[in-house]
């Protein structure tokens, strides 16, 4: 799982369970997706991150700009995955 979304309004990002997945078990890879997520306005995830379930608040991504940044993040992890 990529991500979640919750009612309380977070977006849980899953890195602890991309690990699962190739190319995501490769730390660099993890990293890759850390800097993609980081480049989104008001998101500054530590580099430890990428063995956790980060939460970001729903309300940065109200602005069209950043929610196809996340969006292009997400569609990326996906076909990363699938190859």
């Amino acid at each position: 799982v990529p991500a979640s979304i919750w009612t309380y309004g977070t977006i849980e990002i899953g890195f602890q369970y991309l690990k699962r997945y190739r190319p995501f078990s490769d730390a660099e890879t993890r990293l890759e997706l850390l800097r993609r997520l980081n480049e989104i306005a008001g998101v500054d995830l530590p580099v430890d991150s990428i063995e956790k379930r980060p939460g970001l608040k729903l309300d940065l991504f109200a602005e069209p700009a950043e929610l196809q940044k996340l969006i292009k993040t997400l569609d990326w992890v996906v076909a990363s995955i699938l190859g």
